[in-house]
């Protein structure tokens, strides 16, 4: 599963970002410093880039690997309903431009840096808008299973493995030396070992698979800078660990539960230190004075229904285990302050006249 809204996103240009600032139309049309602008397109251009595979809002502007390419398509509205042509494109150094196809365009990144993509008209050369793209070297690739990136983001830092007989989508995170993400279409995968790939649900960073009944799949990734990565994931058959996820989706349940309330709980599977893929047929419930119930993926909502000690239990992959939690009740609002021991001040309160004598 590849959790994606179908909100649809694309970055501004320096012209249309310039309009967007303007709250009280009319407003004064903006042209970059030494260009001369195309009157056509006063309120500037939009441009969208292919979507990563792990993306909650599709579009929008990645940096480019260097060595790699990175298709744009130019609109004239942010929504990406009016696509922009024709036009004549330019781009400065480090970027290359490797075709035009009106409202797309191609780009290379040629070394690290940053440059601009300059939508040009066709007749008169002058600026529609501009762009300003990074292009950066890849220092690493790893592959990430189902909604790992958004359920459980800390799961990117471990190796992978996968459940046997299992239809996974294998996302593959392209890194720069910070860990920025960077996108490189020209970017081949090869899957071998024991899984049979699905071309008609791959993408230029995601492959689905099924899963055999052992062994292993391996995954061959060659860059548009030339470079190489192999990445072997072990076939499992049953889980050797389950632990709670902490994060923004996640709630910690190390921490106490307040009565009344309802939150979101994701789990994750491993195996032999790896996180495993593939893992279905959850399976969560409550034993106490709570309420547990699966929602999607290894994901589940807990609601607390009285203050004491209660258990969550998840099965799955062939491992069950127990959580427990502590449920409070929640503060009153209107309960009275503390009394004040004689001599004593609350710290972070000033007294008035009358406290003072």
């Amino acid at each position: 599963m590849i959790l994606v809204s179908g909100c649809q996103f694309s970055a501004p240009g320096e012209r249309a970002l310039s309009n967007d600032q303007c709250f009280t139309p009319p407003c004064e049309t903006v042209c970059p410093a030494g260009e001369t602008c195309s009157s056509d397109t006063p309120n500037g251009l939009f441009f969208r880039g292919p979507s990563l595979f792990d993306d909650v809002v599709v579009g929008g502007v990645h940096a480019t690997a260097e060595g790699g390419t990175q298709a744009f398509i130019v609109h004239r509205d942010s929504d990406g309903s009016q696509a922009f042509a024709p036009f004549d494109a330019e781009a400065t150094t480090p970027l290359e431009i490797k075709e035009i196809a009106a409202p797309r365009v191609t780009l290379r990144g040629a070394a690290a840096g940053s440059g601009f993509l300059r939508i040009l008209d066709v007749d008169t050369g002058a600026l529609h808008d501009r762009i300003a793209l990074a292009v950066a070297p890849i220092a690493s690739a790893r592959f990430v299973g189902d909604g790992m990136s958004f359920l459980d983001p800390e799961a990117e830092n471990l190796d992978l493995a996968l459940f046997k007989d299992a239809g996974v989508f294998l996302g593959l995170a392209l890194r720069d030396a910070d860990g920025l993400r960077l996108v490189d279409e020209s970017t081949s995968i090869t899957i071998t070992g024991d899984a049979k790939e699905d071309g008609e649900q791959s993408a230029w960073d995601r492959r689905f698979v099924t899963v055999g009944a052992s062994g292993a799949v391996n995954a061959s990734v060659a860059t548009g800078d030339g470079k190489s990565f192999e990445v072997t994931m072990p076939i499992v058959d049953k889980l050797d660990d389950i632990i709670a996820v902490k994060g923004a989706v996640s709630v910690d349940i190390t921490a106490p539960l307040v009565v009344g309330s309802e939150r979101s709980l994701c789990f994750r599977s491993l195996s032999g230190g790896r996180v495993v893929a593939g893992v279905s047929g959850w399976v969560m419930s409550g034993e106490g004075s709570i309420e547990v119930k699966y929602s999607v993926e290894s994901c589940g909502s807990v609601k607390a229904l009285a203050a004491g000690n209660a258990k969550i239990v998840v099965e799955a992959g062939g491992m069950k285990k127990s959580f427990p939690v502590t449920m409070v009740k929640a503060a009153r609002a209107d309960a009275a302050p503390a009394e004040k021991a004689s001599g004593e001040e609350f710290v972070g309160l000033t007294p008035g006249e009358r406290a003072r004598r």
